[in-house]
């Protein structure tokens, strides 16, 4: 355990000595806008899991700058490289993420680490600390060993996967998917787009999305403000709803009898203040209006060529993707290779498929 400023320096001396660093968090993600880190594992090449504890009298930022500089090895390690560039401003040089590289080998994704390492090591470790209280100290002995185990086993776990890349053909590709994932868990919040995940936003019209987006991008801001989560300050359902009716006055804001208090009593000017902003706003581009049926005959699709190719769909085929696929856009180099001709074939209505998995002409 590093719980001091000077104990970290070995841990700094032998990061910069190494050639990748396998990396780890702990974090609490309930009842704050942003994740509270609370524990950072470390383990350079075949060396010792060093535990750094960021509530002990530490400062992280040398960390920071160090992990900046060396190739880092992680487990769906989106959220930790989130955390991490937030915390102690970590910028990643490249990184080798074990969970999508097993999506991108026919293991599907997301998998868990401990599946993995069963599959591919016969190794078996205990995950029951997941939800354990990582803010306590000290820390118990389980929940240390639980921590180190998920350093400790990410080298050989690589192994083994970059081993599959290579005899699949599939590592540069692998490493193209991954690098998208890094960059776009990078990207500074962009509060305009905080009413695409707002369950039902799609079913809206242009005017009531203008709404929901205003209403969206003020939530947001709230809660990051008062160190909130999103549904603390209102919740989707209240969004959409608002959305819809665009009340002008507080009587009729009160309208629906699950309408929060809180919502009326402390907001209500500025909610007010949102939907009449939103009335007056272009809309946003409304998403696809493919059916159901349509994503899912894509997927069917998509599975036919995992089958073949390795790639996960979850992987390949985002929501963003699936957005441009419908409407006839291009899409990126590396994802029209991991899907294959056949997919290719299949968007242009050149062949079909037929489930459970096979191409028809």
């Amino acid at each position: 355990m590093i719980r001091s400023t000077a104990a970290l320096r070995p841990v700094l001396d032998a990061i910069a000595g190494g050639r990748r660093v396998a990396l780890d968090t702990e974090f609490h993600s309930e009842r704050h806008f942003y994740p509270r880190l609370m524990l950072v594992q470390l383990r350079v090449d075949d060396g010792p899991a060093w535990l750094i504890d960021p509530l002990g009298d530490i400062d992280l930022a040398p960390l920071g700058a160090a992990l900046s500089a060396v190739p880092l090895l992680v487990h769906g390690g989106v959220m930790d490289l989130q955390i991490l560039h937030r915390e102690i401003g970590m910028r990643p040089l490249a990184v080798f993420d074990t969970q999508i590289a097993a999506g991108c080998v026919g293991d599907g994704f997301p998998v868990r680490l401990q599946e993995l390492l069963r599959r591919h090591l016969d190794v078996l470790i205990a995950k029951t600390e997941t939800l354990s209280d990582w803010s306590v100290r000290p820390l118990t002995a389980d929940q240390l060993r639980y921590a180190a185990d998920d350093v400790l086993l990410l080298g050989p776990l690589a192994a083994a996967l970059e081993a599959r890349l290579e005899a699949t053909g599939n590592a540069a590709l692998a490493a193209a998917c991954t690098a998208e994932h890094v960059a776009r868990a990078l990207l500074p919040e962009d509060d305009a787009t905080a009413w695409r995940p707002v369950p039902g936003a799609h079913l809206l019209d242009d005017r009531e999305r203008a709404v929901l987006q205003a209403l969206a991008a003020w939530r947001d801001g709230e809660a990051r403000e008062r160190d909130v989560t999103r549904s603390n300050v209102i919740s989707d359902a209240m969004l959409l709803d608002l959305a819809r009716r665009q009340p002008t006055t507080y009587e009729t804001l009160r309208a629906n009898r699950r309408m929060p208090s809180q919502v009326w009593k402390r907001d209500g000017a500025a909610v007010l203040a949102c939907i009449t902003a939103g009335r007056a706003a272009p809309p946003p581009p409304a998403p696809s209006s493919r059916s159901r049926l349509w994503k899912d005959l894509v997927m069917a699709a998509a599975r036919t060529a995992e089958a073949e190719r390795g790639f996960s769909p979850e992987l390949v085929l985002t929501d963003a993707t699936l957005d441009r696929l419908s409407h006839g856009q291009s899409i990126e180099p590396w994802r029209g290779e991991a899907l294959g001709d056949q997919f290719a074939q299949f968007m242009s209505g050149k062949i079909g498929v037929r489930l459970p998995g096979n191409w028809t002409s």
